[in-house]
């Protein structure tokens, strides 16, 4: 139970980030915004860890490549979430973030040579329809939609390499690449300034330690407890759903019906993808 519980409370913490986000506003540059959300995430985990685990510190001369590689596709995916949520709707990025299984299994198809079955191939077609439905190409969300997309791969791009590299999703390794991450962040704020920092200064801390920090501690906590199978359905149904209500109690977003029908279809193949990994892993 505890790993249920675990898994369902990272799928909140996540969630919050899009309204986070969209409550900061304009008023602080979105890569500087991606640089906070990295360096308070590290930092936090940097206090908290080595209370659970000090071999986070045993670091080998291959996996310092390996986590600079990992931190540099982190931050192209901090960067990107934080610009999309910053230009398009809450529920349309959270929707299309979450092609990234179906990126995934074509990327893991040509680099890994892994191979797509025919379940798969439909699968990639219900999601794909899902976007079509979603329509995320056109009107004035079009580039926070194409943000999204983008972040849907490089998410998927970072797992891959993670399953190149046999390196779990545990929280050793999530601490480092956040780490890196906000190393190659670090210009951001000397480049595009602070903005109202001061103003907004307690959503950037909840962005930061619960929105990044605590919930990959409550994550890796799950995976522990969990199958992983077990606990990425959880999410995928949890992390949407808190997310878009989060964001029409907030902020007061409209919640479009195509965007809904769409999302439902990329969800539910999403959903169909894990439980047939599920199976056949057994």
């Amino acid at each position: 139970m505890k790993g249920y519980i675990s898994i369902i409370l990272a799928g909140v913490c996540l969630a919050i980030v899009g309204t986070l986000v969209k409550l900061i506003g304009g008023s602080i540059p979105v890569l500087t915004i991606a640089f906070f959300r990295a360096a308070i995430a590290a930092a936090f985990l940097l206090i908290v860890l080595p209370f659970f685990d000090r071999s986070i510190f045993k670091v080998s001369r291959q996996d310092l490549k390996n986590y600079i590689i990992m931190g540099l596709l982190m931050a192209l995916n901090f960067a990107s979430f934080i610009s999309a949520n910053a230009l398009a709707p809450v529920s349309n990025v959270i929707l299309l973030a979450y092609t990234f299984p179906f990126w995934l299994a074509i990327i893991s198809h040509f680099f890994l040579k892994e191979k797509v079955s025919g379940f798969v191939i439909v699968c990639l077609a219900i999601a794909f329809a899902g976007i079509f439905i979603m329509n995320p190409f056109m009107g004035s969300a079009y580039t926070g939609n194409m943000f999204a997309l983008f972040q849907a791969v490089i998410y998927a791009v970072l797992f891959a390499y993670m399953r190149y590299v046999d390196k779990r999703h545990h929280i050793g390794v999530v601490f480092w690449f956040i780490l890196f991450a906000a190393i190659f962040l670090s210009p951001a704020p000397l480049i595009y300034g602070l903005g109202t920092v001061s103003w907004n200064y307690v959503w950037i801390i909840i962005l930061g330690v619960v929105g990044t920090g605590m919930a990959y501690i409550f994550l890796n906590y799950g995976l522990e407890k969990l199958q992983a199978e077990t606990s990425s359905i959880i999410i995928m149904t949890t992390e949407p759903i808190v997310a878009i209500v989060v964001a029409i109690l907030a902020i007061g977003e409209v919640l479009a019906l195509n965007v809904v029908a769409g999302g439902i279809l990329i969800i539910a193949a999403g959903l169909l993808l894990e439980k047939k990994y599920k199976l056949t892993k057994r």
